[in-house]
């Protein structure tokens, strides 16, 4: 599919491509297609990124929700998710899911859901709130435009 999407752009004049993520677990696949998609599309620059890795997202994410912030179904996506909905967030959310697994540790889909059975893991979700998550979402925006700005603007 990333194949698909980078040579649909390419054909189209992009020469310049940024995919931005949401969740980490992308990052494999969508890497290999953009590898592979070089094949076709020369002289195109393409990137992966996470929202997370945009210049001060960590530090913002920090200073609204906490040192620790967990690793899936944050309270920070939760809250953003609720802003974008433009919806009130549903009270109390007091979920607090178990700790991430060791780093470099395999889990196969089985035990993953064995370990995380709602999914959510290292989150607190008393922490998430619309108003992080507008607060959040406004800056990482702001970020990325600066982002896409600097890469329109360098030959790349």
């Amino acid at each position: 599919m990333v194949v698909d999407i980078v040579k649909s752009l390419y054909h189209h004049g992009f020469r310049k491509i940024l995919f931005l993520s949401g969740h980490g677990g992308n990052r494999g696949a969508i890497v290999s297609g953009l590898a592979d998609a070089g094949e076709e599309c020369p002289l195109t620059f393409m990137r992966y990124l996470g929202y997370w890795e945009l210049p001060g997202a960590v530090e913002k994410e920090t200073e609204l929700f906490g040192e620790e912030v967990g690793w899936h179904v944050t309270a920070s996506e939760v809250s953003m998710v609720w802003h974008l909905l433009r919806r009130k967030m549903p009270e109390p959310l007091k979920e607090k899911y178990p700790p991430a697994p060791a780093i470099g540790s395999v889990l196969t889909p089985y035990l993953w859901k064995q370990f995380y059975p709602k999914g959510g893991v290292g989150s607190d979700l008393s922490r998430a709130s619309v108003e992080k998550g507008k607060e959040l979402y406004e800056f990482l925006v702001s970020v990325l435009e600066d982002q896409l700005s600097r890469m329109e603007n360098d030959s790349v």
